[in-house]
């Protein structure tokens, strides 16, 4: 009787998921029609593409330039005193 009750459940859950997938899928569709005016869309200009390539090149070269002083070679020795037995 449990496993009866357990699998109906699921089949609605599953149902009920469906329904709002396609709930969503329905929401999105659309007959009207969208125009968009170019004249605005600055990303269609090369030179803003040119800017952010600059910019883009300038971070990475400084990013991986780093400074070779921070790169020195740090030895260090571990003295151990021991006590004499007398």
């Amino acid at each position: 009787m449990k496993k009866i009750c357990i699998r109906a459940a699921t089949k609605f859950l599953l149902l009920v998921g469906f329904v709002c997938m396609q709930l969503n899928v329905w929401a999105q569709d659309s007959t009207t029609t969208i125009t968009v005016n170019k004249a605005n869309n600055f990303f269609s200009q090369p030179w803003v593409w040119v800017v952010g390539g600059v910019i883009l090149l300038l971070l990475l070269i400084g990013m991986f330039s780093g400074n070779s002083s921070k790169h020195t070679q740090v030895t260090k020795t571990t003295v151990i005193k021991e006590e004499k037995i007398v």
